[in-house]
Parts: C-alpha cells; structure tokens; sequence
C-alpha cells in the first residue's frame, strides 16, 4: 500500500513538472497558464499584488 502511495505521488509530481516545463519559453500569461497555475489574486490599495498559485500539496 505504501509503495502504491509513494508511487502515485512521484507520478503527480512528474506531471507537474512536465507542465511546468512546458511553459517555460512562454513570454506572456495565457488563459492556460492562468487556470492552471493561479488560484486566487488579491489587489491592495498601496499597489500590493498578492498572488496564491494553485499548484500544492491539495488533493483534487
């Protein structure tokens, strides 16, 4: 059972890397990139840009 586990984590973690990967020459956000990587964004009235990414230890 936990060889499964650890199994399917490396294979997620390999996912993420390969899509990540993927983006790397990308110059510009598209609305791929955004669905896949943003989570939420918050703008501050002093000019402060909080951005949570939504790639994690959650679980879908």
């Amino acid at each position: 059972m936990a060889e499964q586990l650890a199994k399917d984590s490396d294979d997620e973690a390999a996912e993420k890397i390969e899509t990540v990967k993927s983006f790397l020459e990308v110059t510009e956000m598209t609305e791929e990139m955004w669905e896949k990587f943003v989570e939420d964004v918050f703008l501050y009235p002093d000019g402060r840009m909080e951005i949570h990414w939504g790639f994690g230890d959650e679980t879908e």
